[in-house]
């Protein structure tokens, strides 16, 4: 159960990173992480913590995964990965993931069923988007590609 909440935890805190906190500096301090970790620790509330009886964690190498299930259902699964100083997470299923996690970021579910978000320094430098048809979209800071 602890490694559940953990999850949680890093998830509510990459995602609030991600798409909400915009930093004055882009090296956060050890005491602005720390204030932030304690800050999502202390605001987890009861439909959180239920929520995380319906995840699996598991390790497949470098990568973190968790899978968020109902019944015998699997409603959507993340993966987290860091690559040296970049911050990987990747979602599957992103509209069943939208409903736990509130984000401004619009998912398209109608197109792309896999989404990647890579983070530097507190800023999100690129997305790819899978589509249900094995094409991958790249959006980053200077252009967008198709591959």
């Amino acid at each position: 159960m602890q490694a559940l909440r953990n999850t949680l935890i890093i998830i509510s805190a990459f995602l609030s990173l991600t798409f909400f906190i915009k930093c004055a500096s882009s090296i956060p301090t050890d005491k602005d992480i720390e204030q932030k970790a304690l800050f999502l620790a202390n605001n987890i509330d009861n439909k959180s913590l239920d929520l995380l009886r319906n995840f699996t964690y598991g390790i497949r190498g470098d990568n973190d995964f968790w899978l968020r299930g109902s019944l015998d259902t699997s409603l959507y699964a993340c993966s987290y990965k860091l690559i040296n100083d970049t911050a990987k997470l990747t979602i599957w299923r992103p509209f069943n993931f939208s409903e736990d996690f509130s984000t401004g970021y619009k998912f398209d579910t109608s197109i792309y069923s896999q989404y990647s978000f890579l983070q530097v320094d507190n800023k999100i430098i690129k997305i790819e988007l899978d589509s249900n048809n094995g094409n991958t979209f790249i959006k980053d800071r200077n252009h967008e590609t198709t591959i």
